[in-house]
């Protein structure tokens, strides 16, 4: 397998738009970062994360998440692959 390839796709996992970015698509990388952070910000995904890894309450981070948002996510993650 091409290293190019596996590099791109590892950047991706990290954050949606950083393997574009790693390629040369800066406008696509930037469209994709953007919609990305959009998609945590409004989603409540930061406040999830801290409610359910670092003090253990999944009540309380299940209230946060704004489904609506989340599930955007699957769509995003396959336009960027």
């Amino acid at each position: 397998m091409n290293t190019h390839r596996f590099n791109a796709v590892a950047f991706t996992w990290l954050y949606t738009g950083l393997g574009q970015f790693y390629n040369g698509n800066y406008f696509k990388g930037l469209f994709l970062f953007f919609i990305n952070s959009l998609n945590n910000h409004f989603g409540h995904l930061n406040s999830l994360l801290l409610h359910s890894f670092l003090k253990g309450d999944f009540i309380t981070a299940r209230n946060f998440l704004d489904y609506q948002w989340i599930l955007n996510y699957p769509s995003f993650f396959a336009f960027a692959q």
